[in-house]
């Protein structure tokens, strides 16, 4: 099944308002794309207002990246079911998996969901 573009915007903007209400995020760029069972949220340029500062560090020194990505991780997985309601909500399929990935240096996280396949027939 297709999804209008409204629906994926509608996906984007989900995901971002709980990295923004739970994570104290800023982002420029939120755009969700979809295969047939794969719906991939990308958020780029994303910085938590308190690791601004940090980001640009990032580079240099690896323990200062090392926190950073723990704490992503760890608000990923607080948060893996938010936002698996919200894509199912949105999308009406069941999500089976969900993967999590940032890098740091660069500012971008990957949420991807994995859709139960849609019935034949």
């Amino acid at each position: 099944m297709p999804y209008a573009d409204a629906t994926l915007a509608d996906v984007s903007t989900a995901i971002a308002a709980i990295y923004e209400g739970s994570y104290d995020l800023t982002t420029t760029t939120v755009s969700s794309y979809v295969t047939r069972d794969v719906l991939i949220c990308v958020l780029e340029d994303i910085r938590q207002r308190a690791d601004e500062g940090e980001s640009a560090i990032a580079d240099r020194v690896l323990d200062v990246a090392d926190r950073v990505l723990d704490e992503r991780r760890s608000f990923q997985r607080d948060h893996q079911i938010d936002f698996c309601v919200a894509v199912e909500r949105l999308v009406g399929r069941r999500v089976r998996t969900y993967l999590s990935a940032n890098h740091v240096g660069h500012g971008v996280a990957a949420e991807v969901f994995f859709l139960e396949p849609e019935p034949t027939g």
